[in-house]
């Protein structure tokens, strides 16, 4: 069996299945003319408790300025314990089989009973280093998930963050 790998776009930064020219679909940037250097941005995961340079993330001058990102993950809590989650797509479904006279009275009696599982939201904050001169620039996060942070940075902040990581015991 192959197995298939699945590259990131060079430009875009997305994982994406490039077709036979190079044609990134995401983008449409061609990514076999990638004029990547030293300076490109890099994209990184980064979280809350990774120690962080004291160097801008888009231009890599020295700051002490701190611009917060915020990232929404969503969680399914079973209320009482309960194993069962009643599903309002099933109830319509067997009661459009039944009859509508029967669909009125399941969604009738599944809204008084409730479901068995409510969704909470958990904020997650990243405070990541950007100087005063480019407080206007949107950092760009791909990805926020699980506290994680995938963010494109500068190449010296990822050279900084690296000789942070090396002198931690």
């Amino acid at each position: 069996m192959r197995s298939i790998t699945v590259p990131e776009c060079p430009h875009c930064f997305e994982m994406v299945i490039i077709n036979a020219k190079g044609i990134c679909p995401c983008c449409q940037r061609d990514t076999n003319s990638t004029n990547r250097n030293h300076e490109s941005p890099t994209p990184i995961y980064v979280n809350s408790s990774t120690q962080l340079p004291d160097i801008c993330c888009q231009c890599g001058l020295p700051t002490n300025r701190r611009r917060k990102l915020v990232g929404w993950d969503s969680r399914k809590n079973q209320a009482g314990g309960k194993d069962t989650v009643y599903d309002d797509t099933y109830l319509l479904f067997f009661g459009l089989l039944l009859s509508w006279p029967l669909t009125i009275l399941l969604f009738a009696v599944s809204n008084m009973v409730g479901n068995s599982t409510s969704t909470s939201w958990k904020k997650n904050v990243l405070s990541i280093p950007q100087c005063i001169n480019c407080k206007q620039s949107p950092i760009e996060v791909l990805e926020a998930r699980g506290g994680v942070f995938r963010v494109v940075v500068n190449p010296k902040f990822v050279d900084q963050l690296n000789k942070l990581q090396r002198t931690q015991p």
